[in-house]
């Protein structure tokens, strides 16, 4: 958990600090562009927020977009964190989806399937990077050649 835990925090696009009396065990704070984490909380529940917070970061693209709002990318920054706690075995409550009909009323059809597929792919390349980081690739043993005499 540890390694999945500090290749996680080494995906945020933003300096990360530690703050003991933060109330919640990781909050992206937009205005600084940190990322703030209690180390006080369960490596269990620190994955799952930090996952969430680092989306909000990656959403809010160092302030060049600027149509973020947290609440608006809540939903998608907590089903990433779902994703991949899933991903990784652990325990997270699945993201409240009653307000899904409200949020994309009125979309295209193909908007709907950008933010999904925007989902999808944050939650994959954060994935994969943490698998790397716990599991490197291999190097694969030299092949014996048999002398075919």
């Amino acid at each position: 958990m540890e390694a999945a835990l500090s290749a996680l925090l080494r995906f945020a696009p933003v300096q990360m600090i530690v703050n003991d009396d933060l109330s919640t065990p990781a909050y992206y704070d937009q205005h600084h562009m940190l990322l703030a984490v209690n180390p006080d909380f369960s490596d269990s529940e620190a994955f799952g927020a930090i996952a969430a917070e680092i989306a909000q970061a990656k959403y809010h693209d160092r302030g060049f977009n600027r149509a973020y709002s947290r609440e608006e990318c809540e939903l998608s920054a907590q089903s990433v964190a779902y994703i991949l706690c899933r991903r990784f075995g652990i325990s997270r409550e699945q993201p409240d989806l009653s307000k899904l009909p409200e949020r994309f009323q009125g979309w295209p059809a193909q908007d709907r399937q950008n933010v999904l597929n925007g989902i999808q792919d944050l939650s994959k390349r954060i994935g994969r990077a943490i698998e790397k980081s716990i599991a490197p690739p291999q190097r694969a043993a030299p092949a014996v050649h048999h002398d075919a005499r």
